[in-house]
């Protein structure tokens, strides 16, 4: 689906979530129409709010009953700082939902957003995970200098590779240029993709603090700067529908790489 962009981990403490987080308030500052769906196995995330009436489960519950319409899902969701937010499962378990449903609910609101941003968290075994995934244009793919974070995502990108979307773009999150580290060709070489193909967003002190006030790092002038790199890749050869002739309309934002 165009204008569906999956944000995905390659361990749980990437920073996947405040990432999306982070993108979508970017492009929602910049008049974009946003709506950002909560897909993590984790429902408890601080970066996302949680809504004690309505989510992703009530939705499911309506598609399986087949009654599911656009006024539910805009009911069901809630605008924090100018981005629209559809809540995430509350239960522990997600099984069921799989990319038709997915690709239901996303299909349901199309025309309402410029973009649809997905946290799909890090689990390649959560149903709802893998739907996200199905169902996105492009792929951020989240992960740290840590040799932990490589292998954990090498032991799960073959599972993943089926339902990876087109255009992928790495995103190295915390990063640290000291010699210690992989720096982003190294990183690019282990992960086998092109130089290009990573971004890195450097590391900023008192994260633990953002999270606390549940609040991304974006009054940081080297994380904003660095996060402008990935909108811009979002935005780069976006399509929109010409609303005079009917007809789709490719333009070219910007020269950033597509993915491998």
């Amino acid at each position: 689906m165009k204008k569906c962009v999956v944000f995905y981990g390659g361990d749980s403490q990437t920073g996947t979530t405040m990432i999306a987080v982070s993108a979508a308030e970017l492009l929602a500052g910049a008049g974009k129409r946003i709506l950002l769906i909560g897909a993590s196995s984790h429902p408890l995330d601080p970066w996302l709010p949680q809504s004690a009436e309505a989510s992703l489960d009530d939705l499911n519950l309506a598609l399986k009953a087949g009654t599911l319409s656009a006024a539910e899902i805009r009911q069901t969701v809630m605008t924090v700082r100018g981005v629209d937010i559809l809540p995430g499962m509350r239960r522990g378990s997600r099984d069921g939902f799989g990319h038709e449903e997915m690709k239901s609910i996303c299909g349901l609101i199309w025309e309402d957003y410029d973009w649809i941003l997905v946290d799909g968290g890090c689990e390649p075994a959560c149903g709802l995970t893998m739907a996200a995934l199905q169902c996105g244009q492009k792929a951020v793919l989240v992960l740290t200098q840590q040799e932990k974070c490589l292998l954990r995502f090498e032991a799960k990108i073959s599972a993943l590779e089926r339902a990876l979307p087109p255009e992928q773009l790495y995103v190295v999150n915390k990063f640290n240029a000291s010699g210690a580290f992989y720096t982003e060709k190294e990183m690019a070489g282990r992960i086998g993709c092109r130089p290009d193909a990573v971004k890195t967003i450097a590391y900023v002190p008192f994260g633990w603090q953002a999270e606390m006030d549940r609040l991304p790092l974006l009054n940081h002038r080297k994380f904003r700067r660095d996060m402008e790199k990935i909108t811009d890749w979002i935005e780069e050869d976006e399509e929109f529908d010409d609303r005079r002739t009917g007809r789709t309309i490719r333009r070219v934002l910007s020269a950033l790489p597509h993915g491998r």
